[in-house]
């Protein structure tokens, strides 16, 4: 697995995931696995490598459940099952946290909106200093003044 960080906002607080701890717990796990960048993964049984984007992750109802509850080691709580933590994840898709396209070997889960609350600094300052550049264009071509098409000569 990839070491890294991921953003986790303040406001997350508020929220109805928040309020019900294995629903949280759950929902991190998903942020934290979801890729950083895309790649294929190959998969014990099935020939073709399998495209993994951005924000999703491959999984199925034991490995998540494991992965679950290997957080948990030297708790006392009574462990949910893998089909309660299943249905959990079911609950966040309710929710449109994530989807769920299910496989007969294995599912990948996507989240939703993973690029637009992950997306580094860097990324979100380029878009708006273009997005900003794009605006003063356009209003200076409005105005009749300085913005001037390159065009080729042949």
């Amino acid at each position: 697995m990839e070491r890294g960080w991921i953003k986790l906002y303040r406001k997350s607080k508020d929220s109805s995931v928040f309020q019900h701890e294995g629903l949280w717990k759950l929902w991190c796990l998903c942020l934290m696995r979801a890729n950083h960048k895309e790649q294929h993964v190959a998969l014990e049984g099935i020939v073709k490598p399998i495209l993994v984007k951005t924000g999703q992750f491959i999984t199925g109802r034991y490995q998540l459940h494991g992965e679950y509850h290997s957080w948990s080691k030297g708790h006392k709580k009574k462990k949910p099952a893998p089909s309660t933590v299943w249905r959990w994840l079911q609950t966040l898709e309710k929710m449109q946290n994530l989807r769920i396209k299910s496989f007969n070997k294995y599912s990948i889960i996507t989240i939703i909106n993973w690029g637009e609350y992950q997306q580094n600094e860097q990324q979100m300052n380029i878009r708006r200093t273009s997005d900003e550049h794009k605006q003063e264009c356009i209003k200076n071509d409005k105005e009749g003044r300085a913005y001037q098409p390159f065009e080729e000569s042949l």
